[in-house]
């Protein structure tokens, strides 16, 4: 296996706040490769979290080939994953009324997903 040395101010800014550096970081060749890959999915400088679309509602195409797509996933689901598919959608609701990022009376699983409702599973999920 081969190793990378790499300079930890330079590639792990974030963490220069929090964790003193006082030597470079070895990665083996499957490290490296798994934080390029990582690197890849995040917010590029020329987009930031206040140019990303969040109060976005869905067209109806989009709804529907998001909905497609999920039924697809689900064919030949059985009764128990029906079952944890729902205590982990009583979980998540749990999470986000007690977080008063919904109203207890809100439907939030419904045919027309709420702007957010991406934000609002992410920070159950990131919680868990």
């Amino acid at each position: 296996m081969t190793s990378t040395v790499i300079d930890p101010k330079q590639h792990f800014a974030g963490l220069q706040s929090v964790l003193p550096f006082t030597a470079d970081l070895e990665m083996d060749a499957n490290i490296e490769e798994d934080v390029a890959a990582e690197q890849e999915t995040l917010i590029g400088p020329e987009q930031s979290a206040s140019t990303m679309t969040v109060n976005r509602s869905m067209d109806a195409s989009e709804f529907a080939k998001l909905q497609a797509t999920l039924m697809g996933a689900s064919k030949g689901i059985t009764e128990g994953t029906d079952a944890e598919y729902k205590r982990l959608m009583n979980s998540c609701l749990s999470f986000a009324i007690g977080m008063r990022l919904l109203q207890p009376d809100e439907d939030f699983f419904n045919k027309k997903p709420r702007p957010n409702a991406p934000w609002v599973i992410v920070a159950w999920i990131m919680n868990s």
